[in-house]
């Protein structure tokens, strides 16, 4: 079983690891060619159809893999779930846009995710685009896992981001509104690959299997009780970009954006070691769950302190070097990035440990108590202390968040 686990391991972080490398480039070209405000439009705008995702979807999308992988859901099933959630997606972002032309009292939500910024029908293009596709790939990326289909995940997570790399090699930066219709035209690359690849595994997949309607019943209430869960994502992708840019501006925006970029080389190979363990957790029975991760758990805090220690002394010469001394003043987030990071993904297996065993609000739960505390520390800490008061809350959600899921996730074990 080791093996197996580590073989699984190994090709989900060799595919991560070249997309983490691709993204880096691709920070690091963006950066040098637009700029720090430029990087932080992009952070921005890359940012709100993930947040909207989340928030939106319901906890659907992770409803579907459950369902696929534990209670045989057929594939063309969930596409079709997949489609009808785009298009509510869309109908969201209709409505915020709306409500801001309007002057609505109910825009505070479009001022939350920072749509005021866009001023421009080309950055509306983008983001309506980039909503068709977040929830597409967002469902890609966890399916191909669960089901460790390695190949396709390869070709998912690495063929984006080269095709944008390549394209901002080639883009001239003379033209009225450069970073705008570049953001375009990446937008229309990416929902065109992302739709087509969900759209060639639908014609492919058996359409003609019965799923009763309880069963569909099954799907959405597991949905409702693990939605609060899937948040979590949000306050670690997403809602500390949204903090940022209302607090303390774009351009600092992107210094954080690049100081992320920097820790994300070393989270993708925590985050690849768990989404090497999700198939496996899934399939465990009960009673072999506690064995399981027993043996698991210990090795990976061990493993993700050395890396984070390593992370924190090469940080300072990468940025300097390949960023330039306008991005120096970035440095001075690494050291909150890195403590969260640590204490988020060394919680990750006891996710798995309730998720397995259909307790998905146990982590809904957990997360509201971490998001409360982002937001609630975010904007207090932003007003008073800035940049530092919204690190600070960060970092104080990823411990409490931490202890939470490791005690909730020992209690039930103890049960078996």
């Amino acid at each position: 079983m080791l093996h197996s686990v580590l073989h699984t391991v190994k090709k989900i972080l060799f595919s991560n690891l070249l997309a983490s490398f691709l993204l880096f480039l691709l920070s690091i070209v963006f950066s040098r060619k637009f700029g720090v405000a430029g990087r932080g439009t992009y952070a921005l705008m890359v940012t709100i159809p993930s947040v909207l995702t989340v928030f939106c979807s319901l906890g659907l999308i992770n409803s579907l893999i459950y369902h696929i992988k534990k209670e045989k859901l057929q594939l063309s099933t969930s596409l079709c779930y997949l489609s009808g959630l785009t298009a509510w997606l869309v109908f969201v972002l209709y409505l915020l846009k709306m409500t801001i032309d309007s002057g609505l009292p109910i825009a505070w939500f479009a001022d939350l995710l920072a749509l005021r910024r866009f001023s421009h029908n080309l950055e509306w293009g983008v983001v309506f685009l980039l909503v068709i596709s977040a929830p597409c790939k967002l469902f890609l990326m966890s399916y191909f896992q669960a089901v460790r289909d390695i190949k396709k995940f390869f070709v998912l997570i690495t063929l984006i981001p080269l095709l944008q790399l390549v394209l901002l090699v080639l883009w001239p930066t003379e033209i009225d509104l450069s970073l705008q219709w570049y953001l375009l035209v990446y937008a229309i690359i990416e929902v065109v690959f992302s739709v087509s690849y969900a759209g060639c595994l639908y014609w492919k997949s058996d359409k003609y299997e019965p799923y009763s309607f309880a069963s569909k019943k099954d799907v959405f209430l597991y949905s409702i009780k693990g939605y609060l869960g899937t948040i979590s994502g949000t306050v670690n992708k997403g809602v500390d970009v949204l903090l940022v840019d209302n607090f303390v501006g774009t351009t600092e925006l992107g210094l954080y954006s690049n100081a992320k970029s920097i820790v994300r080389i070393f989270q993708v190979i925590s985050n690849s070691v768990g989404s090497g363990l999700v198939g496996f957790y899934l399939e465990k029975k009960q009673d072999q769950l506690k064995k399981f991760h027993k043996s698991i758990s210990s090795y990976l805090s061990v493993c993700y302190l050395l890396l984070t220690l390593v992370a924190y002394f090469v940080a300072h010469p990468l940025i300097y070097y390949v960023y330039g001394i306008k991005f120096i003043d970035a440095v001075g987030y690494i050291p909150y990035l890195l403590v969260s990071m640590y204490f988020t993904v060394s919680s990750v297996p006891e996710v798995y440990v309730l998720n397995s065993c259909n307790k998905p609000q146990v982590t809904s739960y957990i997360s509201l108590v971490g998001l409360l505390i982002v937001f609630g520390g975010g904007i207090v800490g932003g007003n008073y202390l800035g940049m530092q008061g919204i690190l600070y809350a960060f970092c104080l959600s990823a411990m409490i968040i931490y202890c939470l899921r490791k005690y909730c996730a020992h209690k039930l074990l103890k049960r078996f």
